[in-house]
């Protein structure tokens, strides 16, 4: 479970050197507000699984029919925000409130992540994926499934495919 992230009103007056606060330092810090925000995503097709920060999991659908995109292309005139939070809860029925609790910045990560994740497995249908990230090992083969970390690489957790 996620620690809490509220700001008191002390914690917003603190003493805080802004005039040596270097680009290093910014870099480092949105890393880490990174790390500690970062959703956690599984694939075993059909589906991807989710686990936000607030430990709630989620699936969304890999295997969608022509009606199913041409469902969710109706929804271009609402925000990215309002999409996300659509679909999930079109594939999670009784998580409503669940969603309704999840920080936008996690709802944003899901859409950007199902989107790539659309397409890398549209690509390694017809023999055409290249990982978007080297694994850590360094050698995924294009049709193992795979499994993101917080930073993105790709991780195999199966050569069952």
């Amino acid at each position: 479970m996620a620690a809490e992230t509220k700001t008191t009103a002390q914690e917003a007056d603190m003493d805080l050197d802004f005039e040596s606060y270097t680009d290093q330092d910014w870099q480092r810090d949105i890393r880490q507000a990174g790390r500690q925000l970062a959703n956690k995503y599984i694939i075993k097709f059909p589906n991807l699984f989710i686990r936000t920060i607030t430990g709630t999991q989620y699936l969304l659908p890999l295997d969608l029919t022509p009606r199913q995109l041409d469902e969710q292309s109706k929804d271009l005139d609402k925000s990215p925000l309002d999409q996300i939070i659509a679909m999930l809860q079109k594939a999670n029925p009784g998580k409503k409130q669940q969603i309704d609790n999840e920080m936008s910045s996690s709802l944003l990560a899901i859409g950007d992540k199902y989107g790539q994740v659309i397409e890398e497995v549209h690509m390694a249908s017809m023999g055409k994926y290249e990982p978007s990230a080297p694994a850590s090992n360094g050698s995924v083969p294009a049709s193992a499934p795979t499994s993101h970390d917080a930073d993105g690489a790709s991780q195999q957790t199966s050569a069952g495919d």
